[in-house]
């Protein structure tokens, strides 16, 4: 969980190097620093693939965009993910006018977005 400095952050779910955070609040120039920090140290941790849950998001400006711009990328490079679900509609048009809605695949919610991509059933 991050501080109290506007933005709240909890795993809600991890398995098989997939994880689900939850944000909420306001992702701003103070706790960005944060942010990036707890974020990238889930990688480190065996991370793969991220859902970012983005329900509770009540603000976000353009650092907080970069922080998940370079989350993606890293991810990417490491043959992650990272997937946002449950996005608030003026941040859906925030990405549409900023082309990243091609680069962060947005899904309505949690469970859609989990099912691209935890491991399907084998067919054992």
């Amino acid at each position: 969980m991050v501080g109290d400095d506007g933005i709240r952050m909890a795993i809600e779910h991890r398995e098989a190097g997939v994880a689900v955070v939850a944000l909420a609040g306001e992702i701003d120039t103070w706790n960005l620093p944060t942010l990036r920090e707890s974020l990238n140290a889930l990688p480190d941790d065996g991370v793969r693939h991220l859902v970012l849950d983005l329900s509770g998001v009540e603000f976000l400006e353009s650092g907080g965009l970069s922080v998940m711009i370079e989350l993606y990328k890293r991810l990417q490079r490491d043959g992650g993910s990272l997937t946002l679900a449950a996005v608030p509609g003026w941040l859906r048009q925030v990405l549409a006018t900023t082309g990243l809605e091609h680069i962060l695949p947005a899904h309505l919610d949690v469970p859609t977005a989990l099912a691209k991509v935890l491991p399907g059933p084998s067919s054992d």
